[in-house]
């Protein structure tokens, strides 16, 4: 944000970009798991649903 940032200024900003890029992707990876388990356990409660009502 400062147009003429000195070297520790820009230091620091990298660290902040790089932790702020690792919260990121691990907050993608929690996500993602999050979703792949939803459906896995939606998926596994349609069939057995299905299997209770056909059988």
């Amino acid at each position: 944000m400062n147009p003429r940032p000195n070297k520790p200024d820009r230091n620091a900003s990298g660290r902040a970009v790089a932790a702020d890029r690792q919260r990121q992707l691990l907050n993608a990876g929690l996500i993602n798991a999050g979703l792949v388990t939803g459906s896995l356990l939606l998926g596994a409660t349609a069939i057995a649903l299905w299997v209770t009502m056909v059988f």
